[in-house]
């Protein structure tokens, strides 16, 4: 059976009876899709928008630990951070339009609220238009926030997912 006898059985609703060596077989409803790529929705038209956030908990490790996640102990050698931005965001760098990202924080204290932790905060300080331009404006803002920002916790997720479900239904509604 080819995938063309499919595909025409599928679209008339036909039954398909398929008999060897004594057995049938019969399909009485077949579905034949597409599979759909990233790059199929990106020549759709579809546009993908990045957006960051930094866990500032303790659970990091300090900062001026070597073994920490967020150690800036060497201008040359990029910690973890620095390096999943870098990674991640010069490939999406490329299919997004206006290279605009928001950047955010959560499970840090700071310097503005040292005895509160903050589990979503922008990065630029501008929790209205938390977007930097480009993945060295990332870079930017978190090198800056790592040296203001108290390390701590807990690491609560829920307060910055529905910040940036919001700031998306925003933009779609700004977009349409």
């Amino acid at each position: 059976m080819t995938l063309n006898q499919l595909t025409i059985a599928s679209v008339e609703q036909q039954e398909l009876k398929l008999s060897k060596s004594g057995m049938e077989i019969k399909i009485s409803n077949a579905l034949v899709q597409k599979r759909v790529t990233f790059l199929d929705y990106v020549f759709g038209g579809c546009e993908i928008s990045l957006q960051v956030a930094v866990d500032f908990t303790a659970s990091n490790g300090p900062a001026h630990n070597p073994n920490s996640l967020h150690f800036m102990g060497n201008a040359n050698v990029p910690n973890q951070y620095i390096t999943a931005i870098q990674s991640v965001g010069s490939i999406l760098e490329q299919y997004d339009t206006d290279k605009r990202y928001p950047v955010y924080g959560f499970g840090g204290r700071m310097p503005e609220s040292p005895t509160q932790t903050s589990h979503c905060f922008a990065l630029n300080g501008d929790v209205f238009n938390p977007e930097v331009p480009g993945v060295g404006g990332i870079l930017n803002v978190y090198r800056h926030a790592i040296q203001r920002v108290t390390l701590h916790g807990p690491t609560y997720f829920s307060p910055i997912l529905r910040y940036v479900n919001g700031f998306c239904l925003q933009k779609a509604q700004e977009m349409s």
